[in-house]
Parts: C-alpha cells; structure tokens; sequence
C-alpha cells in the first residue's frame, strides 16, 4: 500500500530539499511513496477539501499568511489520524505541537538521518491504524478501520464513544474518563495502547446481583447475561493496568484519582517533552 505524503512549506527552496530526502527514505525502506507539495497553508487547505487521505504532513511552522499551527488546529477538527510532523527554523514552538498531537518537531536544516527515524515511527503508526474489526450488521459483514470506530455490541445492543470528541479535549490537555466494558475497552485498547486501563471489581458477584437488580432496568434474561459476562469478564482482568474494587464508592473515586495523578508523572510518557527540550539544548 503507498503512503501519501504533503510537505507545505513557502520556500520551494526547502520543499525541494525535503522531497529529495523523503524519496532517498522511500527508496531505501522500499516503500512506494506519493508526495505533494503545497506553497502555503491556505493551499493545502483548498486541495484538502478534494484529496484528504494524506497519511504524513511535512509542515513548516513560520509562513506567510496562515501559519503551521494554525493550519494544523483546522486539519484536526476533521482528521485524527494524519501524522503531523513539524519542521521549522525556531524553537520556540515546541510546545504548541502537542496541542495538535504532532508526531515530532525537527529544527532545519533537518539532518537526513534524523528525518528518517521520524518517517519510520509515522510509518510504523499507520501501519497500526492498518487493523481492521469485522462485525456483522443487517446480515452484512463490514470492515472498519480499529482506529475509525469506538462502538460495539454488547448485551444485544450497540453502545459507542464519539472518538473526534475524546480526541479534541485529550489535545486540549484534559484527562478523558472512559467508563466502558470489556470488549469496549480491549478495542481501545488496540487503538490506543498508550491509554491508561483500570478495572472496576465488584465486592462480590452477589453484591453485583444486588446493584443490577436495584436499578430496575434489568430483565431477568438480562441479569443473568450480564452475571454470567461477569465472571468471564474478570478472567481478562490482567489485560488493565490496575485493578480498583468498587466496594465504597468515595474510596474508588479516591483511588482512581491518586492512578491518574500518578500517571502523569510517568518518564515514559513525557518522552516528547524531554525529547524536545533535549533538541532545543543542541540546537541552541
């Protein structure tokens, strides 16, 4: 499969010399690449509405007229899923590439073997976002995209989680709380297994019996699907993070909280952080 790749940048200068080094990439890794390249950001915005399954941006920060940033915040209000990498002759943007959930940051002139490494990750990120989930609809079996979708069937009906709404707020730098089953929850976890998974036990299967029927929106068939989707549920309970057991539910809260506060802290998931200030030392 090729991948599609835009470079905007308003020096055909360095368009030029990014395109040389994308198809020396190509070439090398054996991978069929088409690129495109744009002049200015209201450009590539135009073109957008017509070919809008570029896989890789390529884009300069300081232009003329509409800016890097800005053109990414607009592609992200409709695409999730393009790899946004930034190249740009200041440091002084670092930071806002996160706001977009730009792949990386690379300061020109952009060193070959530097932009490699970064291609490689992109490419290596779609071919994740390659998987497909089949399910049967209407007698029909359809093939989704794992990464385009956040619905399944559960217990007979269909519940589902506005993906480009969770993406926008986790872009803005707010904790999204997903409170989903199981077979929701393995799917997001193959499209997002850089997520944090913690799994709610009940005290006992009988306090859980108790708690259904204290709703009164339980049959009696469907208590007993969900009882028994219980117990196999708990046996794919290694699969999370952390186990919480929903006994108090202020103790719950509590505990869940001091996991998120903890997670934030995390070296391993602020590499791009220490990434980026490690790059502005070089380069300053």
């Amino acid at each position: 499969m090729g991948c599609n790749i835009a470079i905007c940048d308003d020096s055909s200068a360095d368009r030029q010399y990014i395109a040389d080094m994308v198809n020396k990439w190509a070439e090398q890794s054996g991978k069929a690449v088409f690129l495109t390249m744009f002049p200015s950001a209201e450009n590539f915005l135009f073109r957008y509405r017509d070919k809008s399954d570029y896989d890789i941006l390529l884009l300069d920060i300081e232009m003329g007229g509409m800016d890097g940033v800005s053109m990414a915040k607009e592609l992200r209000r409709v695409d999730d899923a393009v790899q946004i990498i930034f190249i740009t002759g200041y440091s002084d943007y670092i930071s806002e590439g996160y706001d977009v959930a730009a792949l990386h940051y690379l300061m020109k002139p952009v060193r070959e073997e530097k932009l490699f490494s970064v291609l490689d990750r992109a490419a290596e990120k779609l071919l994740k976002n390659e998987r497909m989930l089949t399910f049967e609809v209407g007698g029909e079996m359809l093939r989704v995209p794992v990464f385009r979708i956040r619905y399944a069937e559960v217990y007979g009906n269909y519940y589902g989680t506005p993906k480009q709404k969770v993406l926008d707020r986790l872009n803005a730098g707010e904790d999204i709380l997903l409170e989903i089953d199981t077979q929701g929850a393995l799917n997001v976890m193959k499209a997002m297994p850089e997520g944090l998974f913690i799994f709610l036990l009940p005290p006992s299967l009988e306090e859980l019996a108790n708690r259904l029927k204290g709703r009164g929106t339980e049959t009696e068939e469907s208590l007993q699907r969900r009882l028994g989707a219980a117990v196999d549920e708990i046996k794919i309970a290694h699969n999370y993070r952390y186990v919480v057991v929903n006994d108090k539910v202020e103790a719950a809260e509590k505990a869940i909280a001091g996991i998120i506060e903890a997670e934030h802290h995390r070296t391993d998931l602020n590499e791009e952080l220490l990434a980026g200030l490690q790059q502005w030392k070089e380069n300053a």
